[in-house]
């Protein structure tokens, strides 16, 4: 049962992740890859905030390994987040690469931890 839920919330996630990215990208047409960051920060948001819930609650439904697992790890991508990055370096973009890296890390991080204080796992 739980290995069903985890594909289909994958597949829901991995479209989300498709069209958010495409939403930001038509917002802002620049080389600098701010819909993989969004995504990436919206989803460590989600994830700190269901983690907190947990931790808030003691509860672990049916539904937490679905969500983080399947529709959170299909939304969020750190494989094409690095890919956008090598590409950076490649194409001398130094500066970019950096910004993109360090910048994904800190906004996911501040994403993750504001959402376990919403979600009540941190006092």
């Amino acid at each position: 049962m739980i290995f069903a839920l985890v594909v289909l919330t994958g597949a829901f996630g991995a479209l989300t992740r498709y069209f958010v990215n495409d939403w930001v990208s038509g917002w802002f047409k620049h080389s600098f890859p701010l819909g993989t960051m969004i995504v990436n920060a919206s989803g460590s948001f989600l994830a700190g905030f269901i983690a907190g819930w947990v931790i808030q609650s003691g509860a672990q439904p049916l539904w937490v390994i679905p969500i983080l697992t399947g529709y959170l790890g299909a939304y969020t991508t750190f494989s094409t987040w690095m890919v956008q990055s090598a590409f950076q370096i490649e194409s001398a973009e130094y500066m970019r690469a950096f910004l993109n890296i360090l910048g994904g890390i800190v906004t996911g991080v501040i994403c993750a931890l504001a959402g376990i204080y919403l979600g009540g796992g941190l006092a």
